[in-house]
């Protein structure tokens, strides 16, 4: 009997070895194909000039794909080429991943001890080669011919430490006039002001535009040079999808000082007054804040759907984890993108008077760092006018129109399909302030491989 139960034993200890070593092995393969191929994935869109969070959503659907779900996690570190940890794109030279997953005992539970899971773990590194990324894009300007750039009066368009570049091919693709203070300007390391190829500059009075003058022409040796057309750092990004309409019934949340209303599903609201409103994220036809209202945005995204985000007069915006979305009427979680595919004007942002608006963006997700973003298709201006100077993150609105005037400005990066200063507009963007997120004017030819 005791030779028994020791052969029964024994048996017991082969079979479990080789039923829970097989699917520890049949797991670990899978685990492994999962860093690969989310380290690849991430790596590809970092190449072809997406952002990390766009990185991190390739890299999950490649992960979910390749069956790596439960216990099983794969994270990624984007590192520099000191293998120090960034979150610029530009910098990222390898992306290392880190897999972590257990697989349950079954027969080997029967003769050990130490628990009832095997623990997994495996890693991988893409690694990215070929062309050098050149300087973030602060002002991207994705219009593909016409003027795009237009600076007159005494308005000062510059950026410090990235590049302004147009996709326009245009003559002029840049237009600037009026005196020494009407200017176009790149400052730092391999900063620059460029165009595509066949475009033009146009200077004017005593204008200029990197080192081009009235006198003086350009060439791709001057600040103004020929570059790649800009790359468009949220052209996959998903539109959002909100689920509730805002109404009469629902909004504003809270409102003191009696001159807060909304009107109609979605609802046109307005705080006016002196009065103090705060609203909840949803479906909008409409919000404006005038007078001397203040109107507080809790956290979520706003969907404004053909009518105006609207801030006039001595009014005020505060809000946290905000994002803002501009489309066409017909909005709905099964038409995230109801703006007519050849344009159409939808809902817009219009700032005046000395009305001010300071709103801190989502710090993670795919909308991290985002303040607005237009629907592509949507093509109603930015308006910002009077003396306003609001904060907002990242402005994306790909075939609208920004135009700033009178003494207004912004230190937020925009990507846009064409900017307008007059007046004395400053708009002064330095890459310390607007962050670290967007593409690289062109990448070159990068390309990505598994180096382990």
């Amino acid at each position: 009997m005791p030779v028994f139960a020791m052969m029964f034993v024994a048996s017991a200890g082969i079979a479990g070895v080789v039923v829970d070593g097989g699917h520890a092995i049949a797991e670990a393969r899978r685990d492994q194909n999962a860093g690969d191929g989310a380290s690849l994935a991430a790596a590809y869109t970092i190449a072809a000039g997406g952002t990390i969070a766009q990185a991190n959503t390739a890299a999950g659907k490649i992960e979910t794909l390749d069956g790596c779900t439960g216990t099983c996690s794969v994270s990624l570190s984007y590192l520099d080429s000191g293998g120090v940890v960034t979150a610029t794109p530009a910098s990222v030279a390898s992306i290392a991943a880190s897999v972590t997953d257990s697989t349950p005992k079954t027969l080997t539970k029967l003769i050990s001890g130490g628990g009832t899971t095997i623990g997994l773990s495996s890693s991988a590194t893409a690694t990215l080669t070929g062309g050098t990324p050149s300087m973030p894009c602060l002002v991207c300007l994705l219009g593909k011919s016409g003027t795009t750039v237009s600076v007159c009066g005494s308005s000062t368009l510059a950026v410090k430490n990235g590049a302004i570049i147009t996709a326009s091919n245009g003559s002029p693709a840049y237009s600037a006039s009026g005196g020494t203070t009407s200017t176009v300007t790149a400052e730092g390391t391999g900063a620059s002001v460029g165009y595509v190829s066949g475009g033009s500059v146009s200077v004017t009075g005593s204008a200029h535009i990197g080192s081009c003058t009235s006198s003086t022409s350009c060439t791709p040796s001057t600040p103004a040079a020929v570059e790649a057309a800009p790359i468009d750092p949220y052209a996959t990004l998903a539109y959002p999808s909100v689920s509730t309409v805002m109404s009469s019934a629902n909004a504003p949340t809270t409102c003191s000082g009696g001159s807060c209303s909304c009107t109609g599903s979605p609802g046109s609201c307005s705080c006016a007054g002196s009065s103090s409103c705060t609203f909840s994220p949803g479906v909008y036809t409409s919000l404006s804040a005038g007078a001397s209202g203040h109107v507080t945005l809790q956290s979520g995204t706003y969907v404004f759907t053909g009518g105006n985000f609207d801030v006039s007069g001595a009014a005020t915006v505060t809000g946290s984890n905000v994002m803002m979305y501009f489309t066409c009427s017909g909005y709905t979680t099964s038409s995230l993108s109801p703006c007519a595919s050849d344009g159409a004007s939808g809902g817009g942002w219009t700032m005046s008077g000395s009305g001010a608006l300071t709103l801190s963006t989502p710090s993670s997700g795919v909308y991290s760092g985002l303040g607005i973003f237009y629907d592509r298709h949507n093509t109603n201006d930015i308006s910002f006018t009077g003396n306003t100077e609001p904060s907002f993150g990242t402005m994306y609105a790909a075939d609208a129109e920004l135009d700033i005037s009178g003494s207004s400005g912004t230190e937020a990066s925009v990507v846009v399909n064409s900017v307008v200063l007059t007046g004395s507009t400053s708009l002064t963007i330095d890459q310390s302030v607007a962050g670290t997120g967007l593409a690289p004017t062109s990448g070159g030819t990068k390309t990505a491989a598994l180096s382990q």
